[in-house]
């Protein structure tokens, strides 16, 4: 499989990333295009070395490329030669080392024929908070402001949820007549672990900010 570099997906992941380091957020790494590794979203047992980039940091967000159940690169820095130039669902394990918030700006990732692996590997161990994204594909020019809305709205207060379904709906809902000429809308999608200690409810992290 074969990804050029996905239109305006700097502007969408660079937007989210400044945004929150202008307001005082540390940070860490800003890697696009070519620089842009698979193996940094992958866990070690399948080679990656998520734990020194994804996973050591509160939140990540990615843009580009996706297909369902995975996400896409343009470069090939596969650890075990499966998937190349892909992160598959079976290859992550998120959250065990730091991260809480994963974000993927991607068409279909979160398509809901995969929902339930995505909770068992992603959110595997109840460590990971929220993994947002898309269950359909997504117009690239939607995504242009994207991330610096979602910023903006983690900002002023609003959930995890509730700022990327308003972000979302502001800016990537299609207009009407644009479905009924392509049949198609689309839908972003949260999920995250609901952590409980018996029969009782613990964690409930979709009404989640940031501290």
């Amino acid at each position: 499989m074969n990804y050029d570099d996905a239109p305006y997906a700097d502007d969408c992941a660079e937007g989210f990333y400044y945004t929150l380091g202008n307001a005082g957020w540390k940070l860490s790494f800003n890697y696009g295009d070519a620089l842009a590794w698979e193996s940094d979203f992958e866990k070690s047992s399948v080679g990656g070395s998520d734990r020194y980039f994804v996973d050591d940091v509160d939140f990540a967000f990615f843009a580009g490329h996706g297909d369902s159940g995975k996400i896409g690169f343009s470069t090939n820095y596969d650890g075990d030669g499966n998937y190349e130039k892909q992160v598959h669902y079976s290859e992550v394990k998120w959250g065990d080392r730091d991260l809480e918030w994963m974000t993927l700006v991607t068409c279909d990732t979160l398509d809901p024929d995969y929902k339930d692996e995505w909770i068992a590997h992603a959110c595997a161990g109840n460590h990971l908070h929220a993994l947002l994204g898309f269950k359909t594909k997504i117009e690239p020019s939607d995504a242009k402001v994207l991330g610096t809305t979602f910023a903006d709205y983690l900002l002023d207060g609003k959930g995890i949820k509730d700022a990327w379904k308003t972000a979302t709906k502001e800016k990537c809902d299609l207009p009407w007549w644009k479905e009924l000429i392509c049949n198609c809308k689309t839908e972003a999608a949260i999920i995250y672990p609901r952590v409980y200690f018996g029969t009782r409810l613990v964690h409930n992290y979709a009404q989640e900010t940031l501290p």
